[in-house]
């Protein structure tokens, strides 16, 4: 979210008119550093700004005429005789040029409200995914326990807020870069596909399908790693660092590509992820637990993939409940 677009926000929680989805990304946004500095700052500067009455009216004219008048007089004295504001007095005027400026602005918020950039909050609860379509094209795919907020309409930059874990097709756009914002990292790309897991608290972790990714934390400008097809990126949080990886598992995305490819993968491995997938609790045979298996899946159901390793493994399949199941026997094929 753009700064000036979070102000608009501020005014409109001092004046008591956010929505309970402004609410919500007032809440999200000022709980990062640098905006619960300019929440601080914009509340003290409304408080300064209460004794401003809307019924005063400069008078321009004459304003310009002492102006003019100044100005030439200035023009006649010699240069000499000017008087120098030394460095530590001019610092100074400084300061107290921009408190001027910024109270100036208080008043013309309590004055003319800024025409507000509308966004929006989705989320996808246990078990459940969304797809988005923004209005650049781009599209997102959100798995279970997340959260996005993105404008209805961007106006230059293109950013959005995530938490959890999404898949990213961004459209490409060579002016405006395309920004995705966690609590802790930040992901930039001009167009490109990738897939942002912010749903652990210890690290953010980014995995590039197409083009190229620029990863870094959000309270480090200076250490920055660009990403390309296949790679991986880590932010660790606790140990406060950044790494390239490669990744061992080419089911990490299935959410999204709703593909499980297996190639000599042992079954530890094959149920693991089928867990993961499905959501469910299997149990099996460990004896065949290195014992492998090969088989590409793609869009298919739970029910004709287990009925594929249970004639695999020659293992007999029971369901115990609904996320329950039960391999039993079994030999290495």
């Amino acid at each position: 979210m753009k700064k000036t677009d979070f102000i608009t926000l501020i005014h409109k929680r001092l004046t008591g008119q956010l929505s309970s989805t402004e609410q919500q990304l007032f809440e999200n946004w000022s709980a990062k550093e640098e905006y619960q500095l300019l929440v601080e700052e914009y509340a003290t500067i409304w408080e300064k700004s209460e004794n401003y009455t809307s019924s005063f009216q400069p008078n321009i004219a004459q304003a310009k005429g002492r102006f003019l008048d100044r100005l030439s007089e200035e023009k006649k004295t010699p240069v000499s005789s000017q008087k120098v504001i030394p460095l530590y007095r001019r610092s100074w005027l400084q300061i107290a040029a921009a408190i001027a400026l910024l109270l100036g602005g208080a008043f013309i918020i309590r004055q003319y409200s800024a025409t507000p950039v509308e966004w929006v909050s989705i989320s996808t609860a246990i078990d459940e995914k969304k797809s988005v379509l923004l209005s650049d094209g781009s599209m997102i795919y959100l798995n279970e326990n997340t959260n996005l907020e993105y404008p209805i309409s961007f106006q230059g930059e293109r950013e959005v807020n995530l938490k959890g874990e999404a898949f990213f097709d961004i459209a490409r756009d060579e002016i405006n870069s395309f920004i995705v914002s966690t609590n802790r990292a930040k992901v930039t790309v001009l167009g490109t596909s990738f897939n942002v897991d912010a749903s652990d608290e210890t690290i953010t972790q980014v995995d590039v399908s197409t083009g190229k990714v620029q990863f870094q934390s959000s309270k480090d400008d200076e250490n920055v790693l660009i990403l390309k097809k296949g790679d991986r990126g880590v932010l660790n949080h606790l140990e406060k660092t950044l790494d390239y990886s490669r990744p061992t598992n080419p089911n990490a995305a299935a959410w999204h590509s709703h593909k499980l490819s297996f190639n000599n993968t042992p079954l530890k491995d094959v149920i693991a992820d089928i867990e993961e997938y499905y959501n469910v609790k299997i149990t099996y045979n460990e004896r065949l637990a290195n014992c492998g298996f090969t088989s590409l899946f793609v869009d298919k159901n739970q029910a004709s993939i287990l009925k594929n390793i249970e004639e695999s493994f020659s293992m007999q399949l029971e369901r115990l409940d609904a996320t329950t199941i039960r391999m039993k026997g079994g030999i290495c094929q």
